[in-house]
């Protein structure tokens, strides 16, 4: 495939080194290469070839590297053998957990995407109706939450926190 064009998640996994590929879980691999998500979701997901499912020790254990924050310099998103995803700082340190699981790890990417990428609702006087933003993503939230409860178990997950500055007004569509 030509570079510029692996434009999903499903492109970018078809095109990853394939002894990389075996180290990976049947199911999950399906899961990715059956992906339609972006493989770049604005400010919350990036992936290429060069960084999908690439091996990684931390903490005694393999992870398997799904991508990063913001084009590598946030955080890196990890896939557990188990299928769990976190999230682990540019400095390689704690692991904060993400999702319980690959497909609700790649849904919640789906509807964030959604989110963000459709116009802001104005005020009457033009402005960003703030409010409205802060309503809608509180309900995507409680969409997400009965996908995958664990993701908002407590405040210190990764979700929880995106969420928080979602009701703060600091994240949403512009």
């Amino acid at each position: 495939m030509a570079k510029g064009t692996l434009t999903t998640v499903g492109d970018v996994v078809r095109a990853v080194e394939i002894s990389r590929v075996n180290e990976i879980s049947k199911a999950f691999l399906t899961s990715l290469e059956g992906s339609s998500l972006s493989s770049v979701v604005d400010g919350m997901f990036y992936t290429d070839s060069s960084v999908m499912l690439a091996p990684v020790e931390t903490h005694g254990e393999t992870y398997f590297k799904l991508g990063s924050q913001d084009d590598d310099i946030s955080g890196t998103y990890l896939l557990s053998r188990t299928g769990e995803v976190f999230i682990q700082g540019s400095d390689g340190g704690q692991l904060r957990f993400v999702n319980s699981g690959l497909d609700s790890f790649l849904q919640f990417l789906e509807e964030w995407s959604g989110f963000v990428s459709n116009p802001a609702p104005l005020d009457a006087s033009g402005d960003i109706d703030e409010d409205v933003v802060i309503e809608e993503g509180m309900r995507l939230k409680g969409a997400l939450e009965r996908v995958d409860e664990a993701a908002f178990s407590d405040e210190a997950t990764w979700w929880s926190n995106v969420y928080e500055e979602v009701e703060l007004g600091v994240l949403g569509p512009l």
